[in-house]
């Protein structure tokens, strides 16, 4: 503990200063009024890692405790550092101090379409914004005589509108002939502008850019899944998938012989890949009654069918293609 006599205009003053570690408290026991400049002198002399925080603070009034300064030694600004909005909805934001208010409020620079409030919204901002983005604002919270604090604030203004909705696709799946043509669509609603983007098997499809693809002339390769993911400023949504099945073009079916042996009628004819084909039989050409006795799904090859129907001393076959 350090006691310091000092005669001032033949007075004594008894000031007391207690030092913990590196928190100072002070004790102070005067007679009569203080004086400021000689005690803050002291302070520095005394403490020289003393911290000055951005508080309100009236030196020996406020180490006195007998001013009713703004906020005490500990006001600050307590509103949060950080504040979200959208284009053109309505935005508000308070600042606030404790333990004690301020009078005075600023905060600048603010996004366009916001402004300090007046009057009983001093401490408000407000407004509606219009244009999106991230603005770095200084705030200021005062009391007139009594000082000042700061804080920083982030404010972040998002666009304003409707991610996309797909309402329909058309059609859902579609089975063609090789050189045939084909299309899909969506219809789509959301803030605009909306763009598309459709894809083969889960690839981009070059070019292919708006709510319909037409493809014309379409070959084998061509077939599988397709999709389309539709984007605006507010996100992306991907359609439930298209199907698009592709049929390889077939000559006439025709058998390129007949046989007999071992029991069976052996029927050869050529297919082609993933055609389906009927064979049928009948006992007699005249008001025939043709009957299914065997259908297959064509490998792309020349096959050979065993029939072992010899229950009739004539028979005839003819072969059809289904699909």
């Amino acid at each position: 503990m350090v006691v310091i006599k000092r005669n001032i205009m033949n007075k004594i003053r008894y000031i007391t200063f207690r030092i913990k570690s590196s928190v100072m408290v002070m004790t102070l026991a005067l007679y009569i009024a203080p004086i400021t400049k000689p005690l803050l002198n002291l302070i520095k002399q005394i403490t020289p890692s003393f911290a000055y925080v951005s508080k309100f603070t009236v030196a020996s009034a406020a180490l006195m405790g007998g001013y009713d300064s703004v906020s005490g030694a500990s006001t600050e600004i307590t509103s949060s550092s950080k504040a979200t909005g959208k284009v053109g909805e309505n935005f508000i934001y308070r600042i606030t101090t404790a333990p004690r208010s301020a009078r005075v409020f600023m905060a600048s620079p603010l996004p366009d379409g916001l402004k300090m409030g007046t009057g009983s919204l001093k401490s408000y901002i407000t407004g509606n914004p219009t244009t999106p983005g991230v603005t770095n604002v200084k705030l200021t919270a005062s009391k007139p005589g009594y000082g000042t604090v700061y804080k920083n604030l982030s404010i972040v203004i998002e666009a304003s509108g409707l991610s996309p909705e797909i309402n329909s696709i058309k059609p859902e799946s579609i089975s063609i002939y090789e050189k045939q043509n084909a299309s899909f669509s969506v219809e789509a609603t959301g803030t605009p502008p909306l763009t598309y983007q459709w894809m083969f098997k889960g690839i981009e499809l070059v070019g292919e850019n708006a709510n319909t693809i037409n493809l014309t002339n379409v070959k084998e390769v061509q077939a599988g899944i397709y999709s389309v993911k539709v984007e605006n400023s507010f996100g992306n949504l991907t359609s439930d998938n298209f199907l698009l099945n592709v049929k390889l073009l077939a000559p006439p079916p025709q058998f390129t012989s007949i046989g007999k042996g071992n029991g069976f009628i052996n029927l050869k004819l050529d297919t082609v890949r993933d055609r389906v084909y009927n064979i049928e039989s009948t006992t007699s050409l005249v008001n025939p009654n043709w009957v299914v006795v065997r259908t297959l799904k064509g490998k792309g090859s020349s096959e050979v069918i065993r029939i072992n129907d010899f229950r009739s001393n004539q028979k005839y076959f003819r072969i059809i293609l289904v699909d």
